[in-house]
This record gives C-alpha cells, sequence and structure tokens, in this order.
C-alpha cells in the first residue's frame, strides 16, 4: 500500500490529502477481503450410488489404518497367549432370548480364525466383551475387527470402525449416528470430501454400513454408561449390528441403570491358569536363556506367590512380563517377579509399566534405512527422555479426558488456551517478529524505489518517519493475526490439496455470487471513501459549492466502481482458489499422522504461494494500467504478495493446523516436554508397540500404560540388574529391585 502511495506523489504530484484518500479506500478494500470466509458449501444430494462410494471409501481407509498395525502386532507378538471366552448366561446382563441363533449357549471363543464366524453366528451380530483388567478385551475386538476386515465379503458388510466410547459426550450428542457421523468425519477425513459431506456419512450410518467397535464403556463417567447403553437401545434398529468392551462391574452397574442390551450376547474370559501362563512364557525364551527361571515356575505351578499368579492370570500380565524380562538383548533377572517384597498383583503391574519405555527401547536398535524393519525405530531414544516426553502427553491427554492423541489438537491439549477470546502470546510474538521483518525491508524498498527511478540522493531519509510506522503498523498486524487466530488454528482440523480439475471447474462455477457480492460492497465502500476524501480535499480550495460536489460525486462513483470491480473479481478469484485447494482428501493421504501432517503442511503452503501470486499479480496488474516504471511494478507486485497474500493466506480457509502444530512442538521442546521432531518420536513410539494408529490420531497401545505413564515420574525405579545370576543362587528376603539400568 505505502509503495502505491509513494508512487503516486512521484508520478501524479497529488496532494496529501488525496493520498490519504485513495490509501484509506485501499485500506478498506484490504480490510474487506481479508473478512472473507468461505462460505459453507452445499450438501450433495444423498443418491445409492454415493452412499455406496462413501462405503467404499471408508472400507479402503478402515483397511489401510490396520494393515500396518497388524503386520506390527504380528511381528511383535507371533503366538499370542490364547484366551478362552465364554458366553455369559447371567440374566442380570444379557438379554437372553434368541441372543445365538446356530450354536448352544455353552460356545466358546479365541482369538483364532473362528473368531468372525462366531460372531456370524449371534442373532443380531451384537457382541459385549467383559472383562477385569487387562484380560485382553481390546486385543480381542482387534482380531476380531482384522478378521472381519479380511473376510471375502466384507464389502457386503457393515464396516468394522474401532473407536474409543470414552470420547462420547452424550449430552452433546444423545442421538449416536450424530456422534457416529462426528467420529469418522473426523478419524476419517475424506468421508469429509465435497463428495460425500456429514449427510452422505449419516445416511451411510443410519442404512446399518457401520458396525462401531466401542472400545472402553469403564473408562467414561457412571453417568455417561448408563447414558451409553440407554442410546444403544434406541438408535439402533433390529438390525444393527456393534461390538462394546467393559470391565465387569461397569458393565452390569450400567444395564442395572438402563436396563439389558437388547439381544447382546456377552462373552467373559476364563482365567489363564498359573500353570498355562508357565508353559506361555518357556516358549517365549531361548532354549539357553541368560537368567534361571525355574523358581518362577516353582512359584507359578505351586501358587505360592498370589501377586504373580494374579499378574499372570491376563493376557496384559504376560505381555508385560514378556516385554520386560524376555525379550530385551540383554534382559534383566526375573527374580522381582517372586522377592518377598514383590508386591500384589496391581505392584508388580505398576512395577512393569514403570520400565516398558526402557525395556522396548533397549530392546531394539535403530534402523535407519527409511525401507527398513516395521517394528524397528528409525532414531535412538534416551529412554529417560522417550519416558519424559510420553508422560507428558499422557497427563495432557488424561486432563482433556480423551484417549486420541491428535497432533492438529496438541495446542489445545498441552497449553493454556482454553479461553478463545485470549492474545496466544508466543503466537503473537512470532508475528511481531514476521511482521516487523516484512514492515522493515517494504519500508527501506519504498524509498530505493524512489531513489532508483527519480535519482534522488537522499532516497534513504525520504519520509523516514512514515516508514517507520509502517513497519510498526507491519508488525503489530501480524502480532495481532498470529495471537488472535491462534485459537482458532488450534481447533481446525487438518486438511489437504485437491487440485483437481473436475473440482476446480465445479467450485470456480460458484464464484459468482460472492464475486457480485463482493462488488456490491466495493462500489459502496468506495463510493462513500472516495466521496469524503474528495470532499476533505476541495473544500478548502476556494472553488464553487457546485464543482466541489460535483468532483466529489464523479470521484467516488469512479473510486467506487474501480474498488467495486477489483474487490469482486479478488473477492471471487480467492474464494474459488480457496476452495479449490481445500477440497476433496483421498484416502492415501490421510492414512497416517504423519500423512495428515504432510498433507495438512502442503495445503497451507499452496495457499501461501497461490494467493501470494494472486496479490502479486492484481498489484502488478494495477502498475501496468498506470504505466508504471517496470522496476516500481515488480517491487509493487513483491510487496502485495509478501503485505497482502500472506495475510490472507493466515486468515482465510479452514485448515491451519500445521501452524499451530508448529508453535506449539516449539513451545513444549523450548520447556523439555516434547522433542523438536515430535512426529518422528511418535513413529518410533508407533514402532516400538507402545502406541498404536487411529487413523490420523494416535492412541496408547493400552489404556493402563496411557494412565500409568499420567501419574508423576517414579523417583524410586524397581526392577533388576541385567548382569546374568548364578544357577545355585537364591534370593535373600531382604533382596530389593534395582533399578534397569543398573
Amino acid at each position: 500500500m505505502i509503495t502505491v502511495w509513494v508512487v503516486l506523489w512521484l508520478v501524479f504530484r497529488l496532494e496529501i490529502g488525496t493520498l490519504v484518500t485513495v490509501g484509506t479506500g485501499m485500506a478498506t478494500l484490504f480490510v474487506a477481503l481479508l473478512s472473507l470466509s468461505a462460505a459453507p458449501q452445499e450438501t450433495p444430494a444423498v443418491r445409492d450410488d454415493v452412499v455406496q462410494e462413501a462405503k467404499k471409501a471408508l472400507l479402503r481407509a478402515v483397511k489401510r489404518q490396520w494393515e500396518e498395525e497388524a503386520r506390527i502386532r504380528a511381528l511383535e507378538d507371533p503366538e499370542p497367549i490364547t484366551v478362552l471366552w465364554k458366553l455369559v448366561a447371567d440374566q442380570d446382563l444379557v438379554d437372553l432370548r434368541g441372543t445365538i441363533r446356530k450354536v448352544s449357549h455353552d460356545f466358546a471363543v479365541t482369538g483364532d480364525t473362528h473368531l468372525a464366524s462366531r460372531f456370524g453366528d449371534l442373532h443380531r451380530r451384537r457382541l459385549v466383551i467383559i472383562g477385569d483388567h487387562g484380560t485382553g478385551k481390546t486385543t480381542l475386538a482387534i482380531q476380531l475387527l482384522l478378521q472381519l476386515l479380511e473376510a471375502g465379503d466384507a464389502l457386503e458388510r457393515p464396516v468394522p470402525v474401532l473407536i474409543p466410547v470414552n470420547a462420547w459426550d452424550t449430552v452433546k450428542f444423545p442421538d449416536l449416528h450424530a456422534w457416529l457421523t462426528a467420529r469418522l468425519l473426523r478419524h476419517y477425513p475424506v468421508l469429509a470430501s465435497p463428495g460425500f459431506g456429514r449427510g452422505t456419512v449419516t445416511e451411510v450410518i443410519e442404512r446399518g454400513h457401520v458396525m462401531p467397535v466401542l472400545d472402553g464403556l469403564d473408562e467414561m463417567p457412571r453417568e455417561f454408561r448408563a447414558a451409553v447403553v440407554s442410546a444403544l437401545n434406541k438408535w439402533l434398529s433390529g438390525t444393527g449390528q456393534y461390538v462394546l468392551t467393559s470391565r465387569r462391574d461397569e458393565f452390569a452397574a450400567a444395564v442395572q441403570a438402563q436396563g439389558l442390551l437388547t439381544a447382546a450376547a456377552v462373552i467373559a474370559p476364563s482365567p489363564i491358569a498359573p500353570a498355562a501362563a508357565a508353559r506361555y512364557l518357556r516358549t517365549c525364551l531361548p532354549p539357553e536363556p541368560r537368567h534361571d527361571w525355574e523358581l518362577v515356575w516353582t512359584a507359578l505351578n505351586n501358587r505360592t506367590h498370589p501377586g504373580l499368579s494374579e499378574l499372570c492370570a491376563t493376557a496384559f500380565g504376560l505381555w508385560l512380563i514378556r516385554t520386560v524380562y524376555v525379550k530385551p538383548l540383554n534382559p534383566p533377572c526375573p527374580w522381582p517377579l517372586i522377592a518377598p517384597h514383590s508386591g500384589s498383583g496391581p505392584e508388580l503391574r505398576a512395577h512393569l509399566l514403570d520400565h516398558i519405555v526402557t525395556a522396548v527401547i533397549q530392546d531394539r536398535a535403530p534402523d535407519r534405512n527409511p525401507d527398513g524393519h516395521f517394528f524397528l525405530p528409525r532414531r535412538s531414544w534416551d529412554p529417560a527422555d522417550a519416558r519424559r516426553y510420553l508422560g507428558h502427553l499422557a497427563r495432557a491427554m488424561h486432563e482433556h479426558k480423551t484417549y486420541d492423541l491428535a497432533w492438529w489438537e496438541l495446542a489445545r491439549t498441552t497449553g493454556p488456551y482454553a479461553d478463545r477470546h485470549r492474545v496466544n502470546r508466543p503466537a503473537a510474538t512470532l508475528g511481531l517478529v514476521l511482521g516487523l521483518t516484512l514492515g522493515l525491508v517494504h519500508g527501506f524498498a519504498a524509498p530505493l524505489e524512489i531513489g532508483l527511478v527519480s535519482g534522488r540522493q537522499d532516497w534513504l531519509t525520504i519520509q523516514l518517519s512514515s516508514w517507520i510506522v509502517i513497519d510498526l503498523l507491519t508488525g503489530i498486524m501480524f502480532a495481532l493475526v498470529f495471537g488472535l487466530k491462534f485459537d482458532t488454528w488450534s481447533r481446525e482440523a487438518p486438511g489437504a490439496p485437491g487440485l483437481r480439475l473436475r473440482d476446480g471447474v465445479r467450485v470456480f462455477s460458484r464464484t459468482g455470487t460472492a464475486a457480485r457480492r463482493w462488488f456490491t460492497f466495493g462500489l459502496a465502500g468506495g463510493a462513500v471513501t472516495g466521496l469524503v476524501g474528495v470532499l476533505a480535499v476541495t473544500v478548502g480550495s476556494g472553488r464553487q459549492a457546485g464543482v466541489v460536489i460535483g468532483t466529489a460525486l464523479g470521484t467516488g462513483l469512479v473510486l467506487g466502481l474501480v474498488s467495486g470491480v477489483l474487490l469482486g473479481a479478488v473477492a471471487g478469484m480467492a474464494r474459488g482458489i480457496i476452495e479449490w485447494l481445500e477440497s476433496p482428501m483421498s484416502t492415501k493421504i490421510v492414512s497416517s499422522p504423519r500423512a495428515a501432517l504432510r498433507a495438512d503442511a502442503t495445503l497451507n503452503a499452496s495457499r501461501w504461494l497461490a494467493l501470494g501470486l494472486l496479490a502479486g499479480l492484481v498489484t502488478w496488474l494495477l502498475g501496468a494500467l498506470i504505466a508504471m516504471h517496470p522496476a516500481l511494478r515488480l517491487a509493487l507486485a513483491v510487496h502485495g504478495a509478501l503485505l497482502y497474500g500472506m495475510p490472507a493466506a493466515l486468515i482465510w480457509g479452514q485448515h491451519h493446523a500445521w501452524i499451530a502444530y508448529l508453535l506449539s512442538v516449539h513451545r513444549l521442546a523450548r520447556q523439555g516436554k516434547a522433542p523438536r521432531r515430535l512426529m518422528a518420536f511418535l513413529e518410533d513410539a508407533h514402532r516400538l508397540g507402545l502406541l498404536r494408529t487411529a487413523g490420523p490420531v494416535y492412541q496408547f497401545r493400552h489404556a493402563d500404560i496411557q494412565d500409568h505413564l499420567a501419574l508423576p515420574p517414579p523417583q524410586d525405579q524397581v526392577v533388576t540388574s541385567g548382569r546374568p545370576s548364578p544357577r545355585d543362587a537364591e534370593p535373600s528376603a531382604d533382596h530389593t529391585l534395582r533399578t534397569f539400568d543398573e
């Protein structure tokens, strides 16, 4: 803007009042453009073929999501412990009327290949998996989901989708279908594309094409559990299918308060016998183990250690023992499991969870080959640092009552930004620095241009105070943009660039309405601005009143027409560009958190580039219309791109999650709460088996891991030395549990 003022002063020798008028008009134009927001997109008609395409897209997305997860699970645990699950015949827990269709009530299932077929034998294909702490409820649900996805008739079945049920706010979403719609749009952004949309997703759900696998009813507040049971009975039709996992007592309290789940089978695990646990652990050990396990086998077979027997009665307890004491390359001695002061089952479990992070990191050396093994990390991480990073994330998730680690919500879940009316100071500081830098460049370039064109030697001191003011104003503008918009950015979902020709044609065909609307606004605003400005300039000139009014009206009309045409054209083009850039995401793009982050970064960069080029082109054309000197014209285009295009790209559009993520990671890294390459760390935690993916979000592999890491870091770690123990040694009565790294 200041460059245009300089050019007008230099070329036309206009008076300062006229310059103020033009500047005011351009400021009005700029503010109006910045207020542009994408208009809500029209919901396409829900046709049968659209519903089928949406179902296929969801099935592809879910399959892609679980492909890598299945590989990691198979490589990490090639021979999982077999747990026998039996139908519960307690009439206080299950609706026994016609629950089973083809099998008797004494049927049993395990996590083998017959699980999906047994599920198909259920009368309504509604299954509740109950069990105590760590019995493998989620594991069984995932095994069922994988088998259903691998079935040859997967397209004819409802698509199974694993969703943590603790994320269901039954006050905000009393309607099950509305909540499922919101969750699917969150986890599978391909469904939010203009070709589908919220209405199509709702139709897919209402037609029974989605089977929710609701994990963790017991992790919800008590009043919400009863509401979930009520909603499942209310909103599912006679053919509706689902899987629900919960601890037994919490499920019993929920059905007691709201009634039994209609036609839902309920299964519970049989405890793992100590002898069976001993046999399983033997198969996991190498032929010549580093340490003597005979005392452990004796304690299990004779049931002389209640805490160890309780721990080994669950699949999760055996997985913890295997991960901490069996799998590491330099495994510690297992004697703490049977030491006199080792404690109860929960205490042993807490002891193992204290060292799960250290164990998996020391067990697997990094493979820096990008195409290396699925279950090996790509970088080396200090166990203490990794424990601290995961602990901070777990505590933030716990405070926000979520089991989803969504990178685009990092700013909201790890920072004090709950007040949406608050200016974010770190973001405002960054904006101020960026704005001052751009303003300084702009303020230096404008007088330089005058000197180059006019030959003046005093170019550096031309309107020096004005350049300083412009620099400060630019810095303040960017500080306000960053500070005030940060809250909005932290609440936006990630996007991905579309850039498909057919979508571009369709989107740009709808820009006429925006162009007409902004033409009207520009016409009125420009006319009023021009009228007032010219009156202010000419009233004191001594001219006759008729001449003054005529000049003002004529100038106002011209400025109004110019502003209206320019504003309408630019606003329409900007809206079209933004909608085109932000139109459909493909399933491939958002198949993982890294892919979603990369897609959103590409979208933001594309928006900056596109709007910068548009602003530069418009200002270059303005310079060409008044036969501006080529050097000034180029400088004007660069200034327009930087001072108009960049702020517009930061304000317009609906996807700025990448910017909020970068600012948040920088802050967390400075505080020592996260690595600077956070996404790389999370990817390695996934490869190590600590996390799992759910579309574009991460989740801890087991809720117990998150809950334990959310606790304050342990001061005195309890685990044994990694040195070999004598075969004939006996644990002493005062045996203490030493640190893992000793």
